[in-house]
């Protein structure tokens, strides 16, 4: 399933223009980073739910954001998630530890730092790891909160096909969304 809605999910990403021109990989990790410091704002908010997706809770919402990025990378990068997860469940157990919401944020930064350091020295291995570890740490975060994460990917995914900011008009004109 994982590898298929990456493979779905960066197609409609390159379709909708978000790949041209490609970028590196530090780029998409940066950006994951970025979704992950906007759920812990959301967090921290005193208004909870979303701003867009008003049924949900904002740090839902982010962390579907992060997901939507991990695999659209790994659609890029030819990842395959779902190998990599089954070797990090089969060898590592602390991805089942609840953590304070806070604390298992910071240990998904340090799996995207991970990653980026992987990518960085050109060792693919040691970048899918952590990539597909960071895609763990926010999963289990979000059966811990009762989240319906797939559920939120899928909303967001639906309303982000119509959102303004992500035409492809709007992207180009001055101080659009490069990526």
């Amino acid at each position: 399933m994982l590898n298929t809605k990456s493979r779905d999910i960066h197609a409609d990403n390159i379709a909708a223009g978000w790949w041209n021109p490609a970028r590196p990989n530090a780029v998409s990790l940066m950006l994951i980073v970025s979704e992950i410091s906007e759920a812990s704002a959301a967090y921290a908010s005193p208004l909870p739910k979303d701003d867009k997706l008003t049924d949900r809770y904002g740090l839902e919402v982010e962390l579907a954001d992060a997901v939507i990025r991990i695999l659209d990378l790994a659609g890029f990068a030819c990842v395959d998630l779902e190998a990599e997860c089954a070797a990090l469940r089969r060898f590592d157990g602390r991805y089942r530890s609840k953590l304070p919401v806070h604390r298992a944020l910071l240990e998904v930064v340090n799996e995207l730092s991970a990653a980026m350091e992987g990518d960085r020295k050109a060792n693919r291995a040691h970048f899918a790891r952590h990539l597909a570890a960071a895609y763990m740490r926010i999963s289990e975060l979000c059966c811990d909160l009762s989240f319906d994460l797939w559920g939120a990917i899928e909303e967001k995914r639906a309303f982000n096909k119509i959102r303004l900011d992500h035409q492809l008009a709007q992207r180009r004109a001055a101080g659009g969304k490069a990526y």
